[in-house]
């Protein structure tokens, strides 16, 4: 087929000076109109009429936008795994293996375009440069470890992540050339490229010769044969080696039984090529308070000392970088051991090795270990002949390969952390183990489409001092301000981040004990308006619609997720909340996120709305009874806690019983009533008076003091008539 320029096809180049015009589309006519067309990932939205899209090197386009140029249309996805243009596997750890599962779960019988359409994986081989089998590649990617996926060991049976051990790994003899020691590497570098990490051969020589840099590895519990009994001295210190028979001897085959390794009275693997888990680490910090002022003062961050650096950008703190820490640069699991709590194992046995709960060198083992002498590390023997002297061979008498925390004293470091590509499982596992985020980026990464997290723990037992020995945690109120942060910058940077990331970042407090405290009617009223609470509680009451209040939620939200209204909410009214107040979004789209029906999700909302109203009318209730009279006032003005009949009954019945007491009291004889009835003795009186009298008068007379009681004389007089008849007398008188 000839096809010709402008009379079967036309070439349109691009006029942006940084494509410096190249081809973009081709259109041909010669039979029937069809068009070839470059885009732009990003411009995935016009892809509306297409038939076929072939996306190359599809791992350098985030993972989000290759999502969405997938569609109802035949698409083909290639990738470099391997080489000096590898991109890592992370297209095939995220997305493929979505696809193969998607693929395989469709039903057979299924008719519409979607459904019918099959995952078919191909892999290519061929050399990217060189020939087959080219002799100079094949020295390239060995020398490089850039064919190490071919290097990814095979794991026979999978042991207990509480049977596994971590172990320090010496680079001296790592990088040594050693056989054994370069299956080793090639196997450690096969794991971060299985777990999707792109390596280059700066990342190679970073893990090389840097010092602030570490490597750990994480090995299960297998039995040694006799194959590899020569390697031991090289695996681990002689002085500490225990060879062990293990099993039952077979005699008739003349051979020795299964060995196992034991190290100070602990079981371990030894055998090479059974690493699970890969863990490298960076020191970092310690840092001038002189270094970090300088470096706010001038706007720049220096190389290196990530987290020190970014965490005195985040909060303008200098104090931060002078501590030390641990950044977890590159942590990788074995493809067949996913999400069977190996890292978690080795993630706490990194811990409390920097803690120092694991240094449990006994003073024998000290007083061996000085006896044996090494000659020194590779960079020290290299140091004293020149490079055109020096002869590249394996070297002898290296340090063990494997050494076991228990032996090997930790640095002293204040907190670990680590930087990651914010997801949701992977921001689950860290909160696990109690890492709290303080920066995330407000731009994602042009790779992976994924915002950068950092995320610090301290560790326990750190010794801390200056302006950081309070009895609070001394992150705690960094981690308060980046929440804070977090929930503003919601709705500018992270509106289209899943809710349940952004629930799991703000982690806040639902459930609330009933006896929490009130807010006063101060705070209440700088916190919202009384025309705004009328209008919630009109909506509460029915009397409004959805979109009257719509203009609340975010203030609602922000009070709410800043734990200033203290009421209880479900996860799930929690979450609207979050997409309706903070993110900014509406029903119908919070309704295909969250896959709930919009009249289900109305009545959740209306349902928080009611307890935001009903919590802030018990405030106004507050403040409004303490306006109010006393209790011992109030009860004064309460109304007779009897009815007026039963009052009018028991009066009428304390009547009778009086005038009951008073009959007795008159029919008794004794009684002080009928005293003054008595006929009184008078002869007894006057021999009284006689005997109480010394002499008598001359007049003869003698007195005698009566007892009776003289009867009381009331004299009426009318009101006029008294006083003028008074008058009258006194007249007659002169």
């Amino acid at each position: 087929m000839i096809h010709q320029e402008h009379l079967h096809y036309d070439v349109v180049r691009s006029g942006n000076p940084v494509f410096r015009k190249a081809i973009i589309r081709i259109n041909i006519h010669k039979q029937h109109r069809q068009t070839i067309q470059y885009i732009e990932p990003r411009d995935h939205m016009k892809l509306s009429q297409v038939e076929l899209l072939v996306i190359d090197e599809a791992a350098a386009i985030p993972l989000p936008i290759v999502k969405h140029l997938i569609g109802p249309y035949l698409v083909f996805l290639s990738s470099t795994v391997n080489g000096y243009e590898g991109t890592g596997r992370s297209l095939s750890l995220k997305l493929l293996s979505h696809l193969e599962k998607k693929s395989q779960m469709q039903p057979s019988g299924a008719n519409d375009s979607n459904s019918a359409k099959s995952f078919q994986k191909l892999e290519l081989k061929e050399p990217i440069r060189y020939a087959s089998e080219d002799p100079v590649e094949s020295w390239l990617n060995d020398l490089l470890c850039l064919d190490a996926t071919n290097s990814t060991p095979t794991i026979s049976r999978l042991p207990y992540p509480s049977e596994c051990q971590l172990y320090y790994v010496t680079r001296d003899t790592l990088f040594s050339f050693h056989k054994e020691s370069e299956i080793f590497l090639q196997r450690m570098m096969s794991l971060l490229v299985s777990s999707h990490y792109k390596n280059s051969p700066n990342d190679l020589q970073l893990m090389a010769d840097a010092p602030a840099h570490h490597l750990f590895v994480l090995l299960g519990i297998y039995p040694v044969t006799k194959s590899h009994i020569a390697l031991l001295p090289f695996l681990v210190p002689e002085y500490l080696l225990e060879i062990m028979y293990a099993g039952p001897v077979d005699e008739s085959q003349n051979i020795l039984p299964d060995l196992f390794c034991v190290i100070q009275k602990l079981t371990i693997t030894v055998q090479l090529g059974n690493q699970i888990f890969v863990i490298q680490v960076c020191l970092e910090g310690e840092i001038s308070r002189e270094a970090a002022f300088q470096s706010l003062r001038n706007g720049h961050q220096p190389a290196g000392d990530q987290i020190p650096w970014k965490f005195c950008e985040e909060f303008e703190n200098t104090d931060f970088p002078m501590l030390s820490g641990a950044r977890i640069v590159r942590i990788a699991v074995h493809p067949s051991a996913l999400g069977h709590g190996y890292g978690s194992a080795a993630l706490d046995l990194l811990t409390r090795y920097y803690e120092g709960q694991l240094d449990l060198i006994t003073e024998e083992d000290k007083e061996t270990k000085d006896k044996q002498k090494f000659p020194g590390n590779v960079t020290q023997a290299a140091a004293k002949v020149s490079l055109l002297e020096e002869t590249i061979t394996p070297r002898q008498d290296l340090p063990p390969l494997l050494i076991h925390l228990r032996h090997r004293t930790p640095e002293k470091i204040h907190y670990i952390g680590a930087s990651f590509g914010l997801t949701l499982n992977l921001y689950h596992f860290w909160k696990k183990h109690r890492f709290s985020p303080f920066h995330i980026c407000n731009t994602p990464n042009n790779i992976t489409g994924e915002h950068s997290c950092m995320v610090l723990k301290p560790l326990e037992g750190s010794e801390i001092e200056g302006s950081w020995t309070d009895s609070e945690h001394y992150l705690s109120p960094f981690y308060q301000c980046f929440r804070e942060r977090f929930a503003r910058s919601l709705p500018l940077c992270f509106r289209e981040m899943d809710y349940k990331l952004a629930m799991s970042i703000m982690d806040p407090k639902i459930i609330f004990p009933d006896n929490d405290p009130l807010l006063s009617l101060e705070k209440k009223s700088t916190m919202i308006s009384p025309n705004d609470f009328r209008l919630l509680e009109a909506y509460t009451s029915g009397l409004k619609d959805y979109g009257k209040v719509r203009n609340l939620v975010p203030l609602l939200a922000q009070l709410y997720f800043q734990e200033k209204l203290p009421i209880s909410l479900s996860y799930l009214e929690a979450s609207i909340l979050l997409s309706m107040g903070l993110q900014l979004h509406d029903i119908t789209y919070i309704e295909g996120k969250m896959k709930i029906d919009k009249q289900q999700l109305l009545f959740l909302f209306r349902k928080t709305m009611v307890k935001f109203s009903k919590y802030l009318c018990e405030v106004v209730t507050k403040e409004l009874d303490k306006s109010l009279p006393k209790e011992e006032e109030a009860k004064r003005m309460l109304p007779h806690s009897i009815s007026l009949e039963d009052d009018l009954h028991d009066g009428a019945k304390q009547v009778l019983e009086t005038r009951k007491q008073d009959a007795i009291r008159l029919l008794d004889p004794r009684s002080e009533s009928l005293e003054q009835y008595t006929v009184a003795d008078k002869d007894l009186e006057f021999e009284h008076a006689l005997g109480s009298c010394s002499t008598i008068s001359g007049s003869g007379l003698l007195s005698v003091k009566s007892k009776r009681a003289l009867p009381v004389r009331v004299v009426k007089s009318k009101k006029d008539g008294g006083s003028k008849k008074r008058k009258r007398d006194r007249r007659e008188a002169t």
